[in-house]
Order: structure tokens, then C-alpha cells, then sequence
């Protein structure tokens, strides 16, 4: 193995690295992956000076916690977090964060915060703020995200962020904000809470102090020795992955944040988008993913900076809550927003009826139609919804929406009514109802009106002329089944789909009958 270069060696490891499937994100995946750490990494590390030094920057490239009913698990996770915080360096070296029912694993928040303060030189201006201020208000914060916002603090490489259940002080979105009225409006919110554990810690109280009883050197999986950070694998992974810092203004985290994931991991509820506000200031991060929120009137009232425009391209919501006056914030804040996925929520999540009583969909159509002439892709999901509340509005047509090149929706939250019988009636309507340039477009669930009438119109109307693909949605394998069109494809695909649109709904088979125009 000596004669191999250590590029080389870096691929083959490369197979052994943690990685997150995207597929079903919001169902809290992370349980059934053995991660962190990689076990196999760990093993290659151990076999000689050359194998770790290659395989430690793959080990801390993705970081993933989890909370398992598992003793020997969880001393795992805890080692790796404690091997974290001792070695700062390490942080430099994370590109993807995932927590899934954040636990603190026995690190106490104060004891790394103060840790990470008594060694400064490892951190920025910024960083030691933040560091310090959070100490003044731990006593009155007490949040869910009190460590795992200590711990992002020092990953300035972070290109994803994928979180549950930590969103609810809106700690990390402040500090994901970048921006010093966030954060001041952060700690005064905090501060003005009423404290029962008695007088705030002062600033600069035990800073120094250094907590170095526990020795993890024989806990299994890691090596005590620290390696030298300037290793020749560190320098394969640093050249391959260059950090692209032009766009983001002096002073703010994160340059090379594109994604951010949050979820909120109970059975019901929702978390604000008013909590995570701070996220749509940072001026480089491109998608946003959101399961169980809320982003509605309530909600927009609460927000403080809806006048600074998001740099998000790509917005998805699952079991969420969206009504006008939120839909309007989303689209007129967020100026490059090319795709938005909504998913609204079913009943089991909503505390009351009064939830989606505030949800008008001709409301909704109207402020598609003057605020959404942006969007390439709309997809639209009422089937819950409706199924339960039996919502009679509809977003009426999306003719307008010029640049929309994908759509996809059921044919009731478009129109009440569709002709039967006519062709050339049925034709007319979706020429009023769908834009021009239309090139992909997918019809959710098995009540299509008239039968194949919807999608045989659009198959065979030359007005539709970009249009390339049409997708069924077939629950009940019926109608679309026997439809033949000269000049098109088909096919069939089946998703796996939940239903529910929880964390712990089943996944269920989604048969797709799809129709390509021949080339």
C-alpha cells in the first residue's frame, strides 16, 4: 500500500464515508444510519499513521447525531463530540451537520463554551461574541439547541445543515443570520425572559476555568494522540473542496452554506417561520426545507426584516401551514425564488380547526398571479387537506406565470369544474387555466375529471407545444391505464410516499404513469 498516492487511497476510503440519503428527509432518516462515525473509517485509521491521516478528514466531513436506546451507541457519540471540542481544527473539516433528536450526551453547554473561550486564539472576533454573550444569557435561555448552536459556531466550511427538533428559541437562525440587530433582538428576547435560577452569569466569569477530568482515550472508536492538521490528506481535501467566499459579505458565517434543513420532530404542531427568520438573511444560502411550520399572517406579523430580500432559490414545506398573507411574504421577499413545494398539512398535526380556517385558495391564486412571476416550479399538495377540511377554493389560473416551466397539482385546486364529454371545451379551459411555455406537468391523485379527458387534452393539443412530459398520479391504477397517444411514451414508475405527512407515517406505493414526447 505504500506505493499507492494518497489521492488514491483517499477515493478507495471515500466508499467508507457517512453519507445521508435526501429521499423521505423529514421523517427523522438518521436513526437507521450507522452514523457518526463511520465504523469502518475508524478501523482503517487504526492500521497505521498513513491510513488515519487519509481517513480523518472523511470521518469529519459529514457528522450526523441521533439519539439511540443504546448505551454503547451513545458513548460512541459522546467520545466523538468530546473529540470535537478538544481539537478545534476538526471543525474546519465539516461539510454536512445532521441532528435528529438532539440530546447533550453529558457535555454540559457552559463546560465547551467556557473551554473553547480559555483558548481563543482558535476562534474569530465573532465567534468569541457569540461565545460570550450566549454564557450571559445561558441562565435564561436554557434552550433545546444550547450546545449544537456552541458547536456550529466553529464549523465555518458547513455547506448543509439538517436539524430537528432544535429550532424553538431561534438561536441557530440568529447566528445563521450573520447580521448584528438579529442577534442584539436574539439576546434581548432571551435576556427579558424571567429566570428562576437566579442572577445571569457574568461575562467573564471562570472563562478560564478548564474541565479536563475526563479522559475518553480508552473509549472505543477514536485515537487519544492528536494528529498534525497539515496532513497530506487534509491538503487533498482542502484543494478539492475551495471555499467560495465572494459573495458573502466581510463578517458573516458560513460562506459556503447552500442548504439549510429544519424540522419539527413531534406528532403534532408546528414551529414558526418567524422563529428561523434569521435564516432568509444570510446572503448565500440557495434552498430551505421545512417540515411542520407555519407561515401565515400570525407569523408574518411576528417577523421583523421581511423588507431585506432572501437569497433563497429553492423553498419546500411539508405538513406545513401556508395561507396568503404568508405565501405573498415568501414570494415577495424571496425576489430569486425559482421553486416552491408546499404540502399542507393533514388534520393530525393541526391543535384546532382554526388553522386552516385562515387558508383561502383563491386568495392564494391571487397572490401566485401577482407576486410569483418568477417561478419555473410550483408544486402544490392539498390532498389531506382538502380531505379533511373541504376546502371549496381554488388558485384559479396560472396562465400568467410566464416563466413556469414545471407544475404540479391536483386539477381541483385549479378549477371547481372541468367540461365532460367535449374535447375541444375541455382543451379551451386548460389553455386559460395553464402557462404557454409549460414543459413538465404532473397531475396528483386518481380523481382526474372526465376520466383521461385531462391529460389525453393536453397530450393531444398543439397549443402545448414545449411540453415534454405529463405525469399521472394513480392511486387506484385506473384510468390513465389504456391511453395511447401517437408520438408519446409510456411508462410507469412507483414512488414510496407517505401519505401522512409525519415523521412516523407509513411509506406507501404511488404508482406514476408517465407520457414522454418522442424525440
Amino acid at each position: 500500500m505504500d506505493t499507492l498516492p494518497s489521492e488514491t487511497l483517499h477515493r478507495i476510503f471515500e466508499h467508507f464515508e457517512c453519507t445521508i440519503p435526501f429521499d423521505n428527509w423529514e421523517q427523522g432518516y438518521i436513526a437507521d444510519i450507522e452514523c457518526p462515525p463511520p465504523r469502518d473509517l475508524i478501523a482503517l485509521s487504526r492500521v497505521c499513521r498513513r491510513f488515519r491521516d487519509v481517513s480523518r478528514p472523511l470521518i469529519y466531513r459529514t457528522v450526523a447525531f441521533q439519539w439511540r436506546e443504546d448505551k454503547y451507541e451513545e458513548k460512541i457519540i459522546e467520545t466523538f463530540l468530546r473529540t470535537l471540542c478538544d481539537d478545534p481544527h476538526l471543525w474546519l473539516i465539516i461539510r454536512d451537520f445532521h441532528v435528529d433528536y438532539w440530546r447533550a450526551w453529558n457535555l454540559e453547554a457552559v463546560d465547551v463554551a467556557r473551554k473553547l473561550l480559555a483558548t481563543p486564539d482558535n476562534l474569530d472576533e465573532r465567534q468569541q461574541r457569540w461565545l460570550r454573550r450566549w454564557l450571559a444569557a445561558e441562565r435564561k435561555w436554557a434552550g433545546n439547541d444550547d450546545l449544537m448552536l456552541i458547536l456550529l459556531i466553529l464549523t465555518p466550511h458547513l455547506r448543509m445543515l439538517d436539524c430537528g427538533q432544535t429550532t424553538a428559541d431561534g438561536g441557530i437562525a440568529a447566528y445563521l443570520s450573520g447580521r448584528h440587530d438579529v442577534e442584539d433582538n436574539f439576546f434581548e428576547k432571551i435576556l427579558s425572559k424571567d429566570s428562576s435560577s437566579g442572577d445571569m452569569l457574568p461575562e467573564d466569569e471562570h472563562i478560564g476555568s478548564d474541565n479536563d477530568d475526563d479522559d475518553d482515550s480508552d473509549e472505543p472508536g477514536f485515537d487519544s494522540d492528536k494528529e498534525d492538521n497539515n496532513s497530506e490528506a487534509a491538503s487533498i481535501m482542502s484543494s478539492k473542496e475551495t471555499v467560495h467566499t465572494h459573495a458573502v459579505p466581510p463578517g458573516y458565517p458560513f460562506a459556503q452554506l447552500r442548504e439549510v434543513r429544519f424540522r419539527h420532530d413531534f406528532g403534532n404542531g408546528f414551529d414558526s417561520a418567524s422563529e428561523i427568520e434569521g435564516v432568509l438573511l444570510h446572503p448565500v444560502i440557495e434552498t430551505l426545507r421545512l417540515f411542520a411550520f407555519t407561515w401565515a399572517k400570525e407569523d408574518v406579523k411576528r417577523m421583523h426584516w421581511s423588507h431585506i430580500p432572501s437569497s433563497l432559490t429553492s423553498l419546500q414545506m411539508k405538513s406545513s401551514i401556508v395561507d396568503a398573507a404568508g405565501l405573498k411574504n415568501i414570494l415577495s421577499r424571496c425576489r430569486q425564488l425559482r421553486n416552491l413545494h408546499i404540502v399542507l398539512a393533514v388534520i393530525g398535526r393541526m391543535d384546532s380547526d382554526e388553522q386552516a380556517d385562515d387558508i383561502d385558495f383563491n386568495k392564494m391564486g391571487a397572490m401566485l398571479r401577482k407576486y410569483g412571476q418568477r417561478l419555473e416550479t410550483f408544486d402544490f399538495e392539498t390532498e389531506g387537506f382538502r380531505g379533511y377540511f373541504g376546502h371549496d377554493g381554488h388558485l384559479g389560473s396560472l396562465k400568467n406565470l410566464k416563466a413556469l416551466r414545471q407544475l404540479k397539482l391536483r386539477c381541483e385546486d385549479l378549477k371547481e369544474d372541468f367540461p365532460h364529454g367535449d374535447e375541444g371545451e375541455l382543451a379551451a379551459s386548460l389553455r386559460n387555466l395553464l402557462p404557454p411555455r409549460l414543459e413538465s406537468i404532473c397531475i396528483r391523485g386518481s380523481a382526474v375529471p372526465g376520466g383521461d379527458g385531462v391529460p389525453r387534452a393536453l397530450l393531444t393539443d398543439k397549443y402545448f407545444t414545449t411540453l415534454r412530459t405529463v405525469e399521472v398520479e394513480d392511486f387506484d391504477t385506473s384510468n390513465p391505464k389504456d391511453l395511447i397517444v401517437p408520438g408519446w411514451r409510456k411508462s410507469e414508475r412507483i414512488d414510496w410516499v407517505n401519505r401522512d405527512e409525519t415523521e412516523e407515517g407509513e411509506l406507501e406505493p404511488l404508482t406514476i404513469v408517465i407520457f414522454s414526447r418522442d424525440a
